[in-house]
């Protein structure tokens, strides 16, 4: 109910329980200077009551956004531990593999000389064998 309306209903009450007479009149002003000003005290008593909800809730809000800027702070920090552990791990796992592939072509040279000196060896021992067989028949021709 607007001012103006709340006003007006006064008027209508005040008016319906008392005469019209100069005296009804005076005592007409009084009652609604009155009840102006109580009207007014219970208008700022519900803007006092309203603020101090709006400050309840704003300083709830601003405990909840330190709450939330310092978890957010947690993260970030955690976040920049987790990254730089990640390259570090990462930089070991290159290291390794670089390590494994060395090792890996050590072992393919060494097998592969290994290779070379077996078919090697295996020639060696084809040309004494030929060469024992022709001292030995060398031998027996002279007996």
């Amino acid at each position: 109910m607007s001012w103006y309306s709340l006003q007006a209903y006064s008027v209508l009450v005040f008016w319906r329980h008392s005469d019209v007479g100069n005296s009804s009149i005076r005592s007409y002003s009084e009652w609604l200077h009155g009840f102006e000003k109580k009207a007014k005290e219970c208008i700022a008593g519900i803007s006092s009551s309203e603020e101090v909800k709006l400050r309840g809730e704003r300083e709830r809000l601003e405990m909840e956004l330190e709450k939330a800027e310092i978890e957010r702070s947690t993260y970030v920090t955690e976040v920049r531990e987790l990254k730089d552990l990640l390259t570090e791990l990462q930089k070991k796992l290159d290291d390794s593999y670089s390590e494994a592939v060395r090792q890996n072509e050590e072992l393919n040279l060494e097998s592969s000389e290994k290779e070379t000196m077996s078919v090697s060896l295996n020639q060696t021992i084809a040309q004494l064998q030929q060469l024992l067989l022709a001292v030995n028949k060398q031998l027996t021709k002279e007996k």
